[in-house]
């Protein structure tokens, strides 16, 4: 409770909760508008990926971010976004720094215990 009012305790939450997004959207949007595309390499995407984290694990239903490909073949990088479900996934592409943005669905991460194997085995 800050100075005695519950409310506003809720209200600078959110406060800070919009303004996080306000400044994830424009990164993410502004990134696009740059101008010209510059490979993605490997060690481009790391750098993107390095400073925008925070950002990306930011957005609704993120539960990881991290470094691939959108195809096996594919010669370029991307950042992933994993999800925990397609409600989450945007329709638009996006791009942060020019770098593409891959969103797959994962469900939820839950971290397995030693020596009890996988559910259904």
């Amino acid at each position: 409770m800050i100075g005695g009012y519950p409310w506003r305790a809720l209200w600078l939450a959110l406060g800070a909760s919009a303004v996080l997004l306000l400044v994830a959207a424009a990164c993410i949007q502004g990134a696009s508008e740059m101008g010209e595309e510059k490979p993605a390499t490997r060690e481009r995407v790391r750098a993107v990926l390095l400073r925008q984290r925070e950002v990306l694990m930011a957005l609704d239903g993120a539960l990881g971010v991290g470094l691939g490909k959108k195809d096996f073949r594919d010669k370029d990088y991307v950042i992933v976004v994993y999800l925990a479900s397609d409600v989450d996934e945007p329709q638009d592409p996006v791009t942060v720094e020019g770098v593409p943005v891959v969103f797959r669905v994962t469900g939820r991460i839950e971290p397995q215990q030693r020596g009890v194997p996988p559910h259904g085995q």
